[in-house]
């Protein structure tokens, strides 16, 4: 039988000695977040919406207050904890909507990966004795000498023989 486990996505967070709980699994939240970061991405011009804006995020994120607690006087410090929030809540939402089957073919996948670098790494190390070989000793050459070659008899054998005929 199948058992399916509903669990909370949430996490704390600790501003200032002081901790939120966020869900992670929240899509108010996540469309919050998105709207407000495509809205703000790359301005860095604090005016009279901006603050706004980010004083109804961190509220609606953290709780109603959280901002005014927060924040004593208006700069980009709200926009930063915007920005640190987004990305905790967006790994926390991936960690919990990966199965364990798929945390088990990851971590097989990287284990098989980390064998194949191990095993070229071999390889190089490998390559660079070969070369130091060649370069001291002269491999290419003692590999050539080991070639067989007719000898001096068995050249002078053939020549008595066709003399002799």
């Amino acid at each position: 039988m199948l058992e399916i486990k509903i669990q909370e996505n949430l996490f704390d967070v600790k501003i200032k000695d002081r901790i939120f709980s966020i869900d992670a699994d929240n899509i108010d939240n996540h469309l919050l977040i998105d709207k407000f970061i495509k809205k703000y991405r790359g301005n860095r011009t604090i005016d009279d919406t901006f603050i706004e804006d980010c004083q109804f995020v961190i509220d609606e994120l953290l709780g109603k207050g959280s901002y005014d607690y927060l924040f004593d006087k208006d700069d980009l410090k709200p926009y930063y904890v915007i920005l640190a929030l987004a990305e905790e809540i967006q790994a926390k939402f991936d960690e919990h909507a990966t199965t364990e089957r798929q945390k088990e073919k990851q971590d097989r996948i990287k284990n098989e990966l980390d064998s194949l670098n191990s095993l070229t790494r071999e390889f190089g190390n490998l390559q660079k004795q070969m070369d130091y070989t060649k370069n001291k000793y002269g491999l290419k050459d003692y590999v050539n000498s080991r070639q067989k070659r007719s000898s001096k008899n068995n050249k002078n054998r053939k020549s008595r023989n066709r003399n002799k005929n």
